[in-house]
């Protein structure tokens, strides 16, 4: 019976000797804010002005369409004289404006949310990139996304977004 307890006991400290050994690693992890990177990052605020530049072209011909049908409408609710057929003629006018109109920001909607992701996902890429290469670097075990992996605390000491910005301008 003693025989038994030793060699369980021996067993079972023999077993618990690799706990031990992975309880000494040290597990290092980080957090990068993705979403800060882009605002902040030289290509990421370049980017974002080329798409102000083209939001801004198409509200121009969206606002000079929705103008001119406003004009039509007011010009129609004044004209009370007409007769039931001109006033018929002059409301298709304006309905076949009205379907440009959502035509027309419908296709600029689709327009930059294309821009949008043809410029923001080479960006992310290099930013992926980074990462990779700062978690190798700095012997990191694991970087999480801080907005969307429900990181709900991080201390300020292993928030890698401001190296990942500094390594994203150097590279041009």
């Amino acid at each position: 019976m003693k025989k038994i307890i030793g060699v369980l006991t021996i067993l079972g400290l023999v077993c618990m000797l690799p706990y031990k050994i992975n309880a000494a690693q040290v597990v290092k992890v980080g957090f990068v804010d993705i979403q800060k990177t882009l605002e902040e990052c030289d290509v990421g605020k370049k980017a974002k002005e080329d798409l102000q530049g083209v939001v801004e072209k198409k509200q121009i011909d969206i606002d000079k369409l929705s103008a001119e049908i406003e004009s039509l409408q007011k010009a129609l609710e004044e004209q009370v004289m007409l007769s039931a057929e001109k006033k018929k003629e002059k409301e298709n006018v304006i309905n076949e404006k009205m379907e440009v109109y959502q035509r027309m920001a419908l296709s600029a909607k689709k327009e930059i949310s294309k821009k949008e992701s043809e410029v923001t996902e080479p960006l992310i890429k290099k930013i992926r990139d980074i990462i990779d290469k700062i978690g190798k670097e700095k012997g990191y075990s694991l970087i999480l996304e801080k907005n969307y992996s429900s990181v709900l605390y991080g201390s300020p000491e292993i928030d890698i977004t401001s190296q990942v910005i500094k390594e994203l301008n150097e590279q041009k």
